[in-house]
C-alpha cells in the first residue's frame, strides 16, 4: 500500500506504514511556515529555551506536544525496523 503526498510541485510516494499525522498538520501550516525551517528551528521556536540558553523539554502548544510525541513514536518504530540492515550492512559494528 502507498499512499502519496504533493508539496510544491513535488510528489512523494511513501508506504501506508509511515504515514503519520504530523503530515496532515504539516499540509494546514504550510502556508504559515518558513519553507527554509530546519527540524531543530522548529523545535526551538515551540519549545523555546531556558535562561541557561538549553532547549526546553515540553512546549505550551498541546498541539505541538501531541504531533512531536507521534513523530517520536514513529522514529522508535523506524528505527526498531531498520536495525538490522544497519548491522547487516554495516553501518554500526556490534
Amino acid at each position: 500500500m502507498i499512499w502519496q503526498l504533493s508539496y510544491n510541485g513535488y510528489d512523494f510516494k511513501f508506504p501506508k506504514s509511515v504515514k503519520l499525522d504530523v503530515f496532515n498538520a504539516a499540509e494546514k501550516r504550510a502556508a504559515k511556515a518558513s519553507v527554509n525551517a530546519s527540524f531543530y528551528d522548529i523545535r526551538e521556536f515551540f519549545q523555546g529555551r531556558k535562561e541557561s540558553g538549553t532547549m526546553n523539554t515540553k512546549s505550551a502548544d498541546e498541539t505541538y506536544n501531541a504531533l512531536i510525541g507521534k513523530l517520536r513514536e514513529a522514529q522508535k518504530a523506524l528505527a526498531a525496523k531498520i536495525a538490522p540492515k544497519v548491522y547487516e550492512y554495516g553501518f554500526l559494528k556490534e
